[in-house]
């Protein structure tokens, strides 16, 4: 999904498992005048991860803007064993 998401323009996708497992969507800056896509795109990965988890309490997701960057938005998966 990682690499159709950037080839599509969507932006970049990258995870990290320090210190929870997480998902990092990086956005491409938005153009003056443009549509606000990325929330939409943002809205996709959400519902995916929402979709995917929604079943599993002990499964815990996390929806945080990045302040310091443009459009980037992190998403906290906590798997409460």
């Amino acid at each position: 999904m990682m690499d159709w998401w950037e080839y599509a323009g969507l932006g970049q996708l990258s995870y990290d498992i320090d210190p929870l497992f997480h998902i990092l969507v990086e956005h491409p800056s938005s153009k003056p005048g443009g549509l606000p896509i990325h929330s939409l795109d943002d809205g996709i990965i959400e519902g995916a991860l929402l979709s995917r988890y929604s079943d599993d309490s002990s499964v815990e997701i996390t929806r945080t803007t990045i302040e310091n960057a443009d459009n980037s938005v992190k998403y906290d998966i906590n798997f409460n064993s």
